[in-house]
């Protein structure tokens, strides 16, 4: 079991939803800036339940952007980041086809979020200047036609080789030919 395994299954206040698969690719993934200052962007954070695992994976060494274009979430984030103490984490009210990051991002996550996305190009070409030259991207989602919160693998990867992204891994760890995990580089 890894670090982010052993958090998951050991915190029972937690407000997170991950399928046991995700672990090992974000370790794999991540595991060489762990000891290091970075700046994580999670895009579309619901409530989100990623971000005291971040916090704790990177030893509060990580400053997390947590990224909506719901004012809604970003309240709700703002709330539980003061009542838990993560003061390293920043939210961000964004716009459909802008995060408005402040600074350069290391990793940037989306989780089950793509499919909503208004204009994905748009996005991805808009977060490139705030990335690091050796930056991931990673995709999560799940293979459908956008009206059943899921959308083609196959459209993500045109639309990132669109907005200057590189196909760098992928992985199917259901193994069920529908949840999908993308990882990318800048080109």
């Amino acid at each position: 079991m890894n670090e982010l395994e052993n958090f998951f299954f050991n915190q029972h206040h937690r407000l997170i939803h991950k399928w046991n698969h995700y672990f090992e690719i974000y370790e794999r993934h991540l595991k060489h800036l762990k000891d290091t200052k970075i700046n994580l962007l999670e895009i579309g954070i619901s409530h989100g339940g990623s971000l005291q695992m971040w916090d704790h994976y990177f030893n509060g060494n990580a400053m997390i952007y947590a990224v909506d274009i719901n004012p809604d979430a970003i309240r709700y984030i703002d709330a539980r980041a003061k009542k838990e103490h993560l003061a390293n984490i920043t939210t961000i009210l964004a716009k459909p086809d802008d995060p408005h990051l402040p600074s350069k991002v290391n990793a940037v996550l989306v989780l089950k979020t793509y499919h909503e996305i208004a204009a994905p190009v748009s996005l991805l070409r808009n977060l490139r200047p705030s990335l690091t030259p050796d930056a991931r991207l990673g995709v999560i989602d799940r293979n459908g036609n956008g009206a059943d919160h899921g959308i083609a693998k196959e459209v993500v990867i045109q639309e990132a080789d669109e907005a200057g992204y590189r196909l760098l891994e992928q992985y199917d760890f259901v193994k069920d030919g529908m949840d999908y995990f993308l990882v990318f580089g800048l080109k």
